[in-house]
């Protein structure tokens, strides 16, 4: 998504300005992958899963990402570029960032826990990066607007090196 955000600043690749849409199946992916026991095996039922604080901390970040997708590929499909749903991707950035970094998982085993930790650590910082570059593109003027919406684009191909790296403990 990274690499298709910067192709799409650089107006090489038009087409690259549908490279929100990977955002749903990034999406659809984690909601199916991240609990072996959840309600995708039958063992628990999806409501009943969603009673433990951490696991519905991860279902809201999963609604966030698809609202993201959704509202960023709006915007770059360009029929209303000064719509109010071009704040939905730096928004939803700054909440997402924010949770990583606050939200605590429940692993009876410290070392787990504290690598797990470690690792939301910096994806929450480069998450918060990209938030607020995007932000700033969009809030300062031009030069200064474009010099900040340079970083987002590097940001997330940052956030998927990291996403490739994360290991649950």
């Amino acid at each position: 998504m990274g690499v298709l955000a910067i192709l799409e600043r650089t107006d090489w690749a038009p087409w690259a300005r549908h490279w929100p849409l990977l955002f749903i199946g990034l999406t659809v992916f984690v909601a199916y992958n991240m609990d072996p026991e959840g309600w995708q095996t039958g063992r628990v039922g999806f409501w009943r899963q969603l009673l433990g604080l951490e696991v519905l901390q991860h279902r809201i970040l999963l609604v966030l990402t698809a609202l993201l997708g959704l509202a960023e590929w709006r915007v770059r499909s360009g029929r209303n570029p000064s719509s109010p749903w071009r704040y939905v991707f730096p928004l939803v950035f700054i909440v997402s960032g924010t949770v990583l970094l606050s939200h605590a998982h429940e692993v009876n085993d410290a070392r787990s826990s504290f690598l797990m930790e470690l690792t939301h650590l910096p994806m929450g910082l480069v998450v918060l990066v990209a938030g607020w570059a995007r932000w700033l593109e969009l809030r300062l003027p031009p030069p200064d607007g474009g010099r900040a919406g340079q970083w987002w684009g590097p940001a997330l191909c940052a956030l998927g090196a990291l996403l490739l790296l994360y290991r649950d403990g």
